[in-house]
Order: structure tokens, then C-alpha cells, then sequence
């Protein structure tokens, strides 16, 4: 998702209400539950280039070269 389509998302959303993120991916769900629950904790900027490692899970490489892009990076913790 860029960033001026999630911009064009929570527009359309009440601005006084909490943003939480989710998933349902069952590697990060605990056990007797259907989801994850998420806080943000902090949103920034990183150059970086996606890419995959030897074990092929996704992955950035940080650092400023030609294939380096900007990155909107949320943090969220399991916790609030």
C-alpha cells in the first residue's frame, strides 16, 4: 500500500479513533486465539531495498545506493 492510498483510507475514518493493526497469519497468532493484535508504536522513513534472504523470508537491505528506495516504516508491538 503507498502512502497516499492509506492516507486516502483513514480519511475517510473517525480522527479521534485508536488505530490498531491485526493479523491473521498463523505463524503470529497464540495458541486458542483467531488474531494478532497490534499497537503502532512509532512511523518513519528508511532508505532500504527489498529483497529476500537465503531462507527466502522478505527483508530490507538499509542503506543509500541506486537501488535504495524510501520506505514508510510502522513499528507495532503485541502489547499496549
Amino acid at each position: 500500500m503507498k502512502v497516499k492510498e492509506l492516507i486516502a483510507e483513514l480519511e475517510k475514518l473517525n480522527p479521534e479513533a485508536d488505530v490498531l493493526c491485526y493479523t491473521e497469519d498463523e505463524q503470529f497468532i497464540p495458541d486458542g486465539h483467531i488474531f494478532r493484535l497490534l499497537d503502532i508504536e512509532t512511523v518513519s522513513t528508511s532508505k532500504a531495498r527489498k529483497r529476500r534472504g537465503e531462507d527466502h523470508i522478505p527483508t530490507l537491505k538499509f542503506g543509500d545506493s541506486e537501488l535504495a528506495k524510501d520506505h514508510i516504516l510502522i513499528q507495532v508491538l503485541s502489547d499496549f
